[in-house]
C-alpha cells in the first residue's frame, strides 16, 4: 500500500498515521531487498529474508488510533485479528528459519496474508523498483549520517 515520498520522507509536512505506517512498511522492506542487492553484490555468503505480521491485535491499535477509530480497531481486532505471538512468527521464521531463502519474504498465508499459517508471500511490484531502493538507502545514509561499507 505504502509510497516512498522523497519530497516529504520524514513526513514533516503532510503527517498521516496511516500513510506514515504504510511507507515505513515499504521502506523496512525495499531495506532488506536492497541490502540483499548489496550483500550480493560483495559476494557475501549472507543473505536476507524478510516478514511481515499481518494483522495481528498489538498495542499499535489500541495506543495510537482515538474516538471512534479507537473502537473500530477493537472491535476488529476481536473479529479479524491474530494474536501478537502469531504475528511475531513470520519474524522468527526469517531469522531462523532453514528454509528461508535469499530475498523470501514470510507472512501469513490467509485472508489477503493477514492472518494464518506462515509461509512465502507475494512482494509487491512496487517494492521491486532497484532504483528507489538504492535512493532511498542513499537518503538514510545521509540522514543518519552513517555509510555502510561493504
Amino acid at each position: 500500500m505504502g509510497k516512498i515520498n522523497f519530497n516529504d520522507l520524514m513526513m514533516r509536512e503532510n503527517y498521516a498515521p496511516m500513510k506514515a505506517y504504510s511507507q515505513s512498511k515499504l521502506a523496512t522492506l525495499m531495506f532488506g531487498l536492497e541490502l540483499q542487492r548489496r550483500l550480493s553484490d560483495a559476494g557475501s555468503a549472507s543473505f536476507v529474508a524478510m516478514g511481515h505480521p499481518g494483522y495481528s491485535a498489538t498495542n499499535l491499535q489500541s495506543t495510537g488510533p482515538t474516538g471512534w477509530m479507537s473502537m473500530a480497531y477493537k472491535w476488529m481486532n476481536s473479529m479479524f485479528a491474530q494474536s501478537a505471538e502469531r504475528g511475531a512468527l513470520p519474524t522468527v521464521l526469517a531469522a531462523a528459519g532453514v528454509e528461508v531463502e535469499p530475498n523470501g519474504y514470510y507472512g501469513p498465508t490467509k485472508r489477503m496474508e493477514t492472518v494464518g499459517p506462515v509461509g512465502k508471500v507475494q512482494i509487491a511490484s512496487h517494492a521491486l523498483n532497484p532504483e528507489v531502493a538504492r535512493r532511498l538507502w542513499s537518503e538514510s545514509e545521509w540522514l543518519t549520517d552513517f555509510k555502510w561499507a561493504f
